[in-house]
């Protein structure tokens, strides 16, 4: 979840210092991807993966899409999954269709974020510029 959260955050915060530069970035959400990362979870619990977690080839879809598509420029995030309905917002969902559900491709989502985002988002810049400059 953190890594998600900074991903967004990172996104946001770099589009708002170089999206007027013609810069712009998507976060991606893959979705939960039955990858060799559950290598050693033993084989009832891959066996699970297999049947409810994407294919290799659904998880970069997002990856895929926000590099070859032409994306409105509003769009921060997109996701594999569809939502419950179409009439519920993305933040009052609940956040299990964020890692599982029906397989769409990509859709454009508003990411669910804290309330305090656009200071965290600040704060992970500057960290960032401090942790890399030599």
């Amino acid at each position: 979840c953190d890594s998600k959260l900074a991903a967004v955050l990172f996104t946001s915060e770099l589009n708002k210092r170089y999206g007027r530069k013609g810069l712009r970035s998507v976060a991606c959400n893959p979705g939960a991807v039955n990858s060799d990362i559950w290598r050693d979870e033993g084989r009832l619990l891959k066996w699970i993966f297999g049947k409810i977690y994407l294919t290799l080839e659904q998880g970069s879809t997002t990856s895929v899409a926000a590099s070859i598509v032409d994306l409105p420029s509003e769009v921060l995030y997109l996701q594999p999954y569809a939502l419950p309905s179409k009439s519920t917002p993305h933040k009052t969902s609940h956040p299990m269709f964020e890692m599982l559900g029906p397989y769409i491709g990509y859709r454009s989502e508003q990411p669910r974020v804290p309330e305090n985002a656009k200071a965290s988002a600040e704060n992970l810049w500057i960290a960032a510029e401090r942790l890399t400059q030599s």
